[in-house]
């Protein structure tokens, strides 16, 4: 790729991908000297979204851009709407000011898990305020996580293959001395596709296979909010520390945290959690090692 075509790529689509990690470090580094922000706290990080690579703001980012440019945050409201609270926060720099709204989906959240979502949509409102009154369009950090969980893949577009129809074998009369004969050709079949064979009612159909495959792309994407609260939950009813979870999830799952979980594999770590809270209380762990307690659990 030429220079020309690199360059409309990153400024003109947004897209860095064609970028070679030598170009992509100095547009990461002029990015910061523009901004006047510390690339050392590395303020943006790289996402792929729609099949282009593009930066987002961390949290580095917008406390320095309060810090450089004066941004006084204060909450307007706090709205709770069935099960969605909404947090308003206003910023101001001189005589302009800008808003800007954080929401978060409560669902069944009780306890810790309710106010650590409390405390992130206040959070996600003061972050976005900030990137818009300082005049930059980028994702914040806390809608990166909401991106992920709710982008779906791109519709494959299949087109189904005709079956050749089986012909009918031409009739030929032969002649002779005291009768006319009728004799059937025997015609040999024509190969009929299995690319698209028939579901398990018997019918020929590109939507059946459409529905399995977005099956599998739902169970691939990534887990809610709610299937990684009770995950953490259940293993903390089973007297897990945070250390044997994290083990626990890389011995069943091959992952450190529950947001690395695809959603199958989700329901089927609270499934597993069930089936061991509902065979035994768990061991105490008092005078044992983190491996003893591991193996009475692997025994349940």
């Amino acid at each position: 790729m030429n220079e020309l075509a690199k360059i409309e790529s990153t400024l003109v689509q947004g897209d860095i991908s064609k970028l070679n990690p030598e170009e992509r470090t100095k547009y990461y580094l002029k990015t910061c000297e523009t901004l006047g922000l510390n690339p050392l706290t590395k303020p943006f990080d790289y996402i792929t979204l729609n099949g282009k690579l593009t930066l987002y703001a961390k949290r580095d980012c917008t406390d320095q851009l309060r810090k450089l440019h004066n941004v006084s945050i204060e909450i307007t409201s706090r709205t709770l709407t069935e099960d969605i609270y909404s947090v308003t926060a206003r910023a101001r720099i001189g005589d302009r000011t800008d808003e800007s709204i954080g929401a978060v989906c409560l669902g069944a959240a009780r306890g810790e898990a309710k106010a650590n979502l409390l405390m992130k949509a206040e959070t996600k409102a003061k972050r976005r305020v900030t990137l818009s009154i300082c005049g930059l369009g980028l994702l914040d950090e806390t809608e990166v996580e909401t991106v992920h969980a709710n982008e779906t893949p791109r519709p494959v577009v299949q087109t189904a293959e005709r079956t050749a129809p089986r012909l009918e074998a031409p009739k030929v009369v032969v002649q002779t001395e005291t009768k006319v004969a009728e004799e059937k050709l025997e015609m040999p079949e024509m190969p009929v596709s299995t690319k698209y064979a028939p579901d398990p009612e018997g019918h020929h159909s590109l939507s059946y296979r459409r529905m399995q495959q977005e099956s599998i792309d739902k169970g691939n994407a990534a887990p809610s909010d709610k299937q990684c609260w009770k995950i953490v939950n259940m293993l903390r009813e089973l007297g897990f520390s945070d250390d044997l979870s994290q083990e626990w999830l890389v011995k069943n799952f091959s992952v450190t945290k529950t947001k690395e979980l695809t959603k199958r594999q989700a329901s089927q770590a609270i499934d597993l959690l069930t089936q061991m809270k509902d065979a035994s209380t768990p061991p105490s762990t008092t005078g044992r090692s983190d491996d003893d307690f591991l193996r009475e659990i692997e025994q349940l």
